[in-house]
């Protein structure tokens, strides 16, 4: 099937033109009437890196792609690729898009349906004014770049999803850019296709020479593609790392419970980073105190990561780190049960392999070492809470 095909390149490339370019992005602001979309961020961009735009719904990763893009003016800031300054509010510079140099992979594919695959492809070359016998070599060229080889003829309606994207990938290589800008473009693939396009992206560019600008509110297609990632949240960069550094030292609370999978749990700070939860005297946590303002006795938010979390159905002996849980309610949902279960005055989900099934009612001892446990201010439980809600 064409769907299991990889981007595999042949004799010539597209990256033997292609160079990447650093992308920079200063002080940079969108206003929507009195609402800040992007408020103030700085982003450098190496060249040739996979750099992601991460978050919620609403965070502003769009706009600010769009903004690199030239498809929004900022209200304030500029925005440099390579040696050009592309956009500066300050100086009243403002380069148009077909300007800038850049390839754009929008979520909608946007084909032109009365178009062939290999018209698609070679519209911005005519747009450029490209010869007809260079048109042809270099669409050739792209089509193999994306494992498209012989679809050139097929009508654009006639292909699927993960055609069509590959045929959107191939038009924004064709004419060499330096920067490739990418909206959610595997959002409309199923699932398994998902994991399959993943894979063939990263491949991809490694072989070429482009710097790709990457926006998905997908935590792993962020983890598996990404050289860094800059976590997004109400206009603002939370924080901006590589995959490892923005998982296992998260920034803030936000960045922690957005990117994997968190359990909060309420409490009162005590001595030497140790939390009693609230609800429950018995139970006690220690972990890293983020916050180097907390006292004894504020009130704080413990977040966990659950997949080092061992469960146990009775209390074990010696053993510190050690929370109670009730299980409420259990739900099947294939290789692992989701439970409800109440954790001293709240009501939190767990996710248990299959192997070991609890029932409404039992009680679960969840055992955590200190380096999977954060201690946030209780500020942090209302930004938590807005993630959610989201």
């Amino acid at each position: 099937m064409v769907e299991s095909q990889t981007m595999t390149a042949g004799n010539s490339s597209v990256s033997s033109r292609g160079t990447g370019a650093r992308v920079q992005i200063s002080n940079l602001v969108k206003m929507f009437g009195p609402v800040a979309a992007v408020d103030h961020i700085n982003i450098d961009i190496e060249p040739g890196e996979f750099f992601t735009l991460l978050g919620p719904s609403g965070c502003g990763k769009t706009t600010t792609l769009r903004m690199v893009g030239g498809l929004e003016k900022p209200t304030e800031g500029s925005i440099t690729i390579g040696d050009d300054v592309v956009v500066s509010v300050s100086d009243r510079k403002f380069v148009q898009p077909e300007k800038r140099d850049l390839g754009m992979v929008f979520q909608s594919y946007a084909l032109w349906p009365h178009m062939t695959v290999f018209e698609n492809v070679a519209y911005p070359l005519k747009m450029r004014k490209v010869k007809k016998s260079e048109i042809s070599d270099r669409v050739s060229e792209a089509l193999r770049q994306v494992g498209l080889a012989g679809f050139g003829q097929r009508p654009s309606p006639l292909l699927s999803g993960g055609q069509q994207q590959r045929v959107a990938l191939a038009r924004a290589l064709v004419y060499s850019p330096r920067v490739l800008l990418l909206d959610e473009p595997l959002s409309n693939l199923d699932a398994k296709l998902r994991v399959t396009m993943r894979q063939e992206l990263r491949e991809l560019q490694e072989r070429v020479d482009v710097t790709m600008i990457y926006v998905t509110h997908d935590q792993v297609e962020a983890l598996s593609l990404s050289d860094r990632i800059a976590i997004m949240n109400s206009g603002n960069v939370e924080q901006i790392g590589t995959p490892q550094e923005v998982y296992l030292n998260p920034a803030t609370a936000f960045a922690q419970d957005f990117l994997g999978q968190t359990i909060g749990v309420l409490g009162t700070m005590e001595d030497d980073g140790v939390v009693s939860v609230k609800g429950d005297s018995e139970s006690r946590l220690k972990g890293t105190v983020a916050d180097a303002s907390l006292r004894k006795g504020d009130a704080v938010l413990v977040a966990i990561r659950p997949e080092r979390m061992l469960a146990h159905s009775q209390m074990p002996t010696g053993v510190a780190n050690v929370v109670r849980a009730k299980v409420m309610e259990a739900t099947f949902v294939g290789d692992h049960y989701e439970y409800k279960a109440e954790i001293g005055d709240e009501i939190r989900m767990i996710s248990l392999p299959s192997t070991t099934v609890y029932g409404e009612g039992d009680n679960l001892f969840l055992e955590f070492p200190e380096s999977a446990v954060v201690v946030w201010g209780a500020a942090a439980q209302a930004v938590i809470a807005n993630i959610r809600a989201d």
